[in-house]
């Protein structure tokens, strides 16, 4: 890992860079949390906010790759087949510093550690796929903390029901225009984003664009809501079993909003316990 040897120690909005050549599948996660998922024929540039998912102590940043056609969660094993000469992974650390005077907003960002895949050049060590690489970091500056640090550890099998029953409850509260119950059942997310990015948009600020934008879908010729049945979804389990949603066996999301002559639009929900209370973290 190559670190900054002399980094900005203020206060700052922590995210990713990740850059992905072709050739590769590739996902990138936070603390057993996936942020985004790359298929082979593409080329990724992301930079992913993660302020919201960062921990006090130990936090690992974490690039999964592999070639087409493989398990990501497979044992990884020496490659000897080709390999297209764009696949190339880097993962970078970095930190925002926004600063707004009168009308103008800047954003400095400050960059803290990166890992790249191949090594660098002079390194040959074997290529094993799938591989993991991996950016531990311990934030240097006070964080807000995830909601979902503070939700129990759980068996899948004791809240798998109850998600499931949630899940298809949220769509039909959009499926029958129920904003203001599906605004107050995923309050707590919003409440912790605003806390998160205090110069964005408030909680009520947030809820009232959540509302608007399922509206102005609700609106659309042939809105529908596509919810899966539980023969073609899946129980996932992240967070180190602290949080959990359901999903279709591709990974998307268990509801999608659909119109006519638009990409299904996923809407993902996941659960954790708190306070013995089963409720949307994220």
């Amino acid at each position: 890992m190559e670190v900054n040897p002399e980094p900005f120690r203020g206060p700052v909005s922590f995210g990713l860079e990740v850059n992905v050549g072709r050739g590769i599948v590739a996902e990138t996660w936070l603390n057993d949390i996936l942020l985004a998922r790359k298929e082979a024929p593409q080329i990724a540039g992301q930079s992913l906010a993660i302020h919201h998912d960062v921990i006090q102590g130990e936090n690992i940043a974490q690039l999964r790759i592999a070639m087409p056609g493989m398990a990501l969660e497979q044992a990884p094993a020496p490659w000897t087949g080709p390999m297209d000469d764009g696949a190339h992974a880097q993962l970078w650390l970095q930190g925002d510093v926004v600063s707004i005077t009168g009308d103008e907003m800047t954003v400095t960002t400050h960059r803290y550690a990166r890992e790249v895949w191949p090594a660098e050049e002079g390194e040959t060590p074997p290529v094993l796929m799938p591989m993991r690489i991996d950016l531990p970091f311990v934030p240097h500056c006070a964080v807000p903390g995830p909601l979902w640090a503070s939700a129990q550890r759980l068996d899948p099998a004791v809240v798998a029901d109850a998600v499931l029953a949630q899940t298809v409850a949220a769509g039909e509260m959009i499926r029958s225009a129920r904003w203001d119950a599906m605004a107050n059942a995923t309050a707590a997310r919003r409440a912790h984003a605003a806390r998160c990015y205090p110069i964005g948009p408030s909680a009520q600020e947030r809820r009232e664009h959540e509302i608007e934008v399922l509206a102005e879908l609700h609106a659309q010729p042939g809105f529908r809501v596509s919810i899966a049945s539980h023969a073609e979804a899946r129980l996932r389990v992240q967070a180190n079993g602290r949080l959990f949603d359901w999903v279709r066996e591709d990974g998307r999301p268990m509801i999608l909003l659909e119109a006519d002559g638009m990409e299904p639009s996923p809407v993902q929900l996941q659960f954790g316990v708190v306070s013995g209370q089963l409720e949307v973290l994220r």
